[in-house]
């Protein structure tokens, strides 16, 4: 069960990430602005380090149970590179089929 929870926070949190950067007003203009490679590398970084807070949180003695979604060791290092692998498949998959909003096409002249 606890795979499955990573998976399914991993993958909302990457979908989450996504939309955040293309609707959100003032940033989503901004956002369209950046080189391509740019925006991958940002996503990417957030990605892995939303995974690397999974984790640290699962190692801590006092962490309330509710945040821990991994465990502690070896098997929470493959829950999280499950769940690291559905963020960057839903943050990828969500930017590919919304489409831009209105304020990105009129900042493109579209």
């Amino acid at each position: 069960m606890e795979n499955e929870l990573a998976i399914l926070i991993g993958s909302v949190a990457g979908a989450v990430l996504s939309l955040f950067f293309k609707y959100v007003p003032g940033i989503n203009v901004k956002w369209d602005q950046l080189k391509s490679e740019t925006k991958q590398m940002f996503m990417g970084l957030a990605l892995v380090l939303t995974a690397a807070a999974m984790y640290g949180v699962a190692c801590i003695p006092a962490a309330p149970e509710v945040l821990v979604v991994v465990s502690c060791g070896g098997k929470g290092l493959t829950q999280v590179a499950f769940a690291l692998f559905g963020a960057l498949t839903s943050n990828q998959g969500v930017d590919r089929i919304t489409p831009n909003a209105k304020a990105v096409l009129a900042a493109r002249g579209q």
